[in-house]
């Protein structure tokens, strides 16, 4: 009687052992999750890798990720010599107050490859609208962008777009 008794008991513990197990790994899973979130949140620089017909399309396209960027904020730290997470500074070789680089993947349609978007993000200066008071600082951010979508084809070639935009990100008006 003691033999079988000793075998359940060892049953039980090791299906008790397997639940906590599974339920640990379970928590831990959903901690990770959040974990993941939370960064993509505080970056905000995550972008899918998105599939574009011609390469004056990515170049163009990043152009406009990067403007609602800096339109929701992203780049306003820029002004006190910081580049957001995830984006590189470029200050040694910089024609404007503060330069960060983005990287962006891409696809073209009916490749496979994944090519470069290189985006330039240089803050040119602030200024006041026309009709606002003169008075404190101004938060109006100028900033200069260009974009350069580059594409390695199978063949060895190497086609490239290049876009430069300017854009003013309007803080406040009175």
């Amino acid at each position: 009687m003691k033999a079988e008794e000793r075998t359940k008991f060892k049953q039980k513990k090791r299906g008790s052992a397997l639940f906590v197990t599974i339920m640990l790994s379970f928590v831990g899973l959903i901690i990770m999750a959040g974990l993941m979130s939370l960064w993509q949140r505080y970056t905000r620089l995550v972008s899918p890798i998105k599939t574009y017909s011609t390469l004056r399309e990515a170049a163009a396209g990043g152009l406009q990720l990067i403007a609602s960027y800096i339109e929701n904020g992203n780049f306003d730290n820029m002004r006190y010599g910081e580049c957001p997470p995830g984006t590189i500074s470029l200050n040694g070789n910089c024609p404007g107050l503060q330069c960060c680089q983005v990287q962006l993947k891409f696809k073209l349609f009916g490749n496979n490859t994944l090519h470069t978007n290189t985006v330039n993000i240089v803050l040119l200066g602030s200024t006041y609208l026309v009709g606002s008071p003169l008075t404190g600082s101004p938060n109006n951010l100028i900033y200069g962008m260009n974009s350069t979508a580059v594409a390695e084809l199978r063949d060895g070639s190497r086609l490239t777009a290049y876009i430069e935009a300017t854009y003013l990100r309007v803080t406040h008006v009175r």
